[in-house]
């Protein structure tokens, strides 16, 4: 049987008004979406510049508030309002990203301020937004402290994601899929200078600069004398800084004034390396010191040469000798008796010293377990037998390899005037914490 025109006319109707039903439900829905991605994009943007404005951008030559102050802030608060602090160089947010005296998302909840430091283990930070929903795990009374972020940590992973109300978070950097490392901020740099000059003794050779000849004096341009360290030159040392821009002062025994000065910008994760020429020498004319010669070897005698001459004579396993009138920057080696291997080399420094060689050296592991606060335990200094050997930053943890057992190992404060601690190295590898 065929339909009437007027049943015909209204199935099509029915059809119309589904459809346009259908297409209306579509187009809310892809606005509403369209609406939170934009909010979102928006939220993310947000949360980036909050955490450049701590630590800054590379890309731009900014260090932020860290490179400034050399820490991280407390509360975002200290972003646009400075809390005291030597350094400070704000405002570091623009007036559009705090209300009252809260930083919030763009969905208005105070954005979470995440910062968890612990001494040998790498920075952890990020910034986060509590979403649409305005709800967190994180209990903090104020989000905007970073001392007041409560457990789970983004870092616990699937731990923090399934947390109460911790689904449409969202983080800058983005730890949603790998959270145990995203969120890792590397604070320090490393500063490397190398000095070289030319040495008549040596044909004119171009060679490493002599050991304590020269000092580096490092200061924080930001936060001048109260971050500010001299350290003895000692060929192949580097030392770890916080981030930032640093006045470096080269200093020579031999000079009336500063031999060198220059700024320097030290990145994050990064080095900064120099190779500067400093003025020639004739190690043979060089003036002389004493040096206490230490074979620590279980058997057999060490011989002690300068440039091929032998210095002191065959010193026996377990003894030392001190030899006077010795010239500066000469090159040594250590050589077993019998045998004729070689079994160390180095450059003899410019002031009395002492070395220890041997068959047996091992690791010292130093910690700096200062959180900050403490200037003059920022940074700590390193000596083995009076020679510089690193820097340890704060909360860091470095690794110095080769030392030799019997060696005298001194930790000094940052100005290097203070001394912290004094041991014998012992043949095991060793830790140390400060």
């Amino acid at each position: 049987m065929k339909q009437g025109k007027s049943q015909r006319g209204i199935a099509f109707l029915v059809i119309a008004i589904a459809v346009f039903f259908i297409a209306t439900v579509g187009m809310t829905v892809l606005a509403e979406y369209s609406i939170r991605d934009t909010q979102r994009k928006a939220d993310s943007t947000r949360l980036a510049r909050v955490y450049r404005a701590i630590v800054g951008d590379p890309s731009k030559d900014t260090f932020g508030y860290l490179g400034d102050v050399g820490d991280y802030p407390t509360t975002l608060k200290d972003l646009f309002e400075s809390p005291g602090v030597v350094g400070w160089n704000g405002l570091y947010l623009s007036d559009d990203f705090f209300s009252g005296s809260t930083v919030n998302d763009s969905y208005g909840s105070p954005m979470e301020y995440y910062l968890k430091l612990a001494p040998g283990a790498t920075d952890e930070l990020a910034i986060i937004s509590k979403g649409p929903d305005h709800g967190s795990s994180n209990t903090a009374s104020n989000a905007n402290d970073r001392t007041q972020f409560s457990s789970p940590y983004p870092s616990d992973g699937a731990t923090y994601t399934n947390g109460a109300g911790n689904a449409d978070n969202l983080a800058y950097p983005d730890f949603s899929t790998s959270p145990t490392t995203a969120v890792d901020y590397q604070n320090v740099g490393t500063l490397d200078y190398d000095l070289v000059n030319k040495d008549a003794n040596q044909g004119g050779a171009i060679v490493g600069a002599c050991p304590q000849l020269y000092s580096l004096v490092v200061t924080s341009r930001s936060r001048g004398a109260s971050d500010t360290m001299t350290l003895p030159y000692t060929p192949g040392v580097t030392s770890s800084l916080p981030q930032g821009l640093y006045d470096i002062s080269i200093l020579s025994v031999q000079a009336l004034s500063d031999y060198l000065s220059e700024s320097v910008a030290i990145y994050s994760g990064r080095t900064s390396s120099r190779r500067i020429r400093v003025e020639n020498i004739d190690s043979n004319s060089t003036p002389t010191f004493s040096i206490t010669l230490n074979n620590r070897l279980s058997s057999g005698g060490i011989q002690f040469k300068r440039f091929g001459s032998n210095v002191g004579g065959v010193v026996a396993a377990g003894s030392q000798t001190t030899v006077s009138g010795v010239k500066a920057c000469g090159v040594f080696t250590a050589v077993t008796s019998p045998g004729g291997v070689t079994i160390d080399t180095w450059v003899n420094p410019w002031a009395n010293s002492t070395h220890t060689t041997g068959s047996i050296s091992s690791s010292l592991t130093v910690t700096n377990a200062n959180g900050g606060g403490l200037a003059s335990r920022r940074q700590i200094q390193v000596y083995d037998d009076g020679v510089l050997v690193g820097t340890v930053y704060q909360r860091k943890t470095v690794v110095f390899s080769n030392m030799y057992n019997g060696s005298t190992i001194v930790v000094k404060d940052q100005p290097g005037t203070a001394q912290i601690d004094s041991f014998t190295m012992p043949s095991a590898a060793t830790s140390k914490t400060y």
